[in-house]
C-alpha cells in the first residue's frame, strides 16, 4: 500500500454508528447538520464466528448516499485504521460485482440476437 493510500484512508470518516434496532452500520460521513447524518455507501457489519463481515445496508439502493436521522442511532464512534481499510475493500468487492453481473446481463442480451453471417 502506497503511503498516499495509507493517508487517505486514515483521515477517511468511516464510523460505526450503532442504530436503535440494534444493528450496527458502517459508512463514511460526509456530512452532518442538525438532525440528520449523510452516508456513502453503508454496510451491515454481521458478527459471524467472531469475523465481521460487512452486506450492503440497502440492497437495491440506486445511489450511493444514506440520510439517516440522529434519532435513529444510539451511538457513533470512528473506526481503526484496519477496520477501514476492511470496509473500503468490502465497496470496491461490491463494485466490481456488480459491474461483472452487468456485464453478464448485457452479454446475456447480445446472445440472444441472432446476426447474419457476412461475408467480407
Amino acid at each position: 500500500m502506497t503511503q498516499d493510500q495509507t493517508n487517505m484512508i486514515e483521515q477517511a470518516d468511516i464510523r460505526e454508528l450503532k442504530m436503535i434496532d440494534g444493528s450496527s452500520i458502517i459508512a463514511e460521513i460526509l456530512a452532518e447538520d442538525g438532525d440528520n447524518i449523510l452516508l456513502y455507501d453503508p454496510m451491515q457489519i454481521i458478527l459471524e464466528h467472531s469475523t465481521a463481515m460487512f452486506i450492503p445496508w440497502f440492497t437495491t439502493m440506486a445511489d450511493r448516499y444514506v440520510q439517516v436521522n440522529k434519532s435513529k442511532t444510539v451511538a457513533n464512534a470512528t473506526c481503526t485504521f484496519d477496520v477501514k481499510h476492511m470496509y473500503l475493500q468490502a465497496i470496491v468487492r461490491n463494485k466490481v460485482k456488480k459491474v461483472m453481473e452487468q456485464s453478464q446481463d448485457d452479454m446475456d442480451f447480445y446472445d440472444d440476437i441472432e446476426t447474419p453471417e457476412v461475408v467480407h
